[in-house]
């Protein structure tokens, strides 16, 4: 499945990208596709922390609040594709730079043809990062006929419960059948094993609390660390 957000208070623009989007899709993909249309900056903060479940995003750059949301946006979510969609007369300093990161713009007046063509590009150039051996990792996982690609750089942990890999990402979680041991094998030196029934991303632990045997996540979540484990754990101190 491919997550798409739009943020726009142009309601007509942002029907025209969603219908462009769903028919390039049906093109060049198999993927199913979720498309999620907020038009005000408080949705925006609403749905903040689902961010890392998106792969893709449009934002229409009209004022500072779409900004400060395409810069939130990047934050909670490194790998995420950026489309920026902004008026000629807005310095391109506004919008390019390292706290957006964009992978494609379209400046205004711009033709449907104009647009498809750069919707085009982006979807091709995110299924080729994320459908081919090359590029950031990716957990593939294929569920009741259904593939979801999730990064390796968007998963917070993985946890084994229920004879069942559960991938949490965000305020989101992903379900599917492997083994914890088959996991570790995977995945790369960012993750770390500390239980038997949890593997935690790195880039997301705030502290560790050897003497209560808890990982804290940047979210406050709490993992437990068994003491199987600990050692592992204690040379991340």
């Amino acid at each position: 499945m491919i997550s798409l957000l739009s943020y726009s208070k142009m309601k007509s623009e942002q029907k025209l990208c969603k219908d462009t989007v769903i028919n390039i899709c049906s093109r060049i993909t198999d993927d199913d596709l979720k498309f999620v249309l907020i038009n005000n900056y408080e949705d925006f903060l609403n749905l903040t922390s689902s961010l890392p479940s998106y792969d893709i995003s449009i934002f229409d750059i009209v004022n500072d609040r779409a900004i400060n949301a395409a810069e939130s946006a990047r934050s909670e979510n490194k790998s995420m594709f950026i489309m920026i969609i902004a008026d000629k007369n807005i310095s391109p300093m506004e919008y390019i730079k390292p706290s957006i990161m964009a992978s494609a713009l379209l400046l205004r007046p711009f033709s449907k043809e104009m647009l498809s063509t750069v919707i085009n590009n982006l979807l091709i150039e995110y299924l080729k990062k994320y459908s081919s051996g090359d590029g950031e990792k990716a957990l593939v996982i294929e569920n009741k006929g259904e593939r979801q690609i999730i990064p390796y750089t968007n998963i917070m942990y993985l946890e084994s419960r229920s004879k069942k890999i559960y991938v949490i990402v965000g305020n989101k979680e992903y379900s599917y059948y492997d083994t914890l041991d088959n996991l570790e094998n995977k995945l790369g030196s960012e993750f770390i094993r500390c239980h038997r029934s949890y593997i935690v991303s790195r880039y997301y632990i705030k502290k560790i609390q050897l003497s209560q045997n808890l990982i804290v996540l940047n979210d406050d979540s709490l993992i437990p660390i068994s003491r199987s484990y600990k050692s592992r754990v204690k040379e991340l101190k």
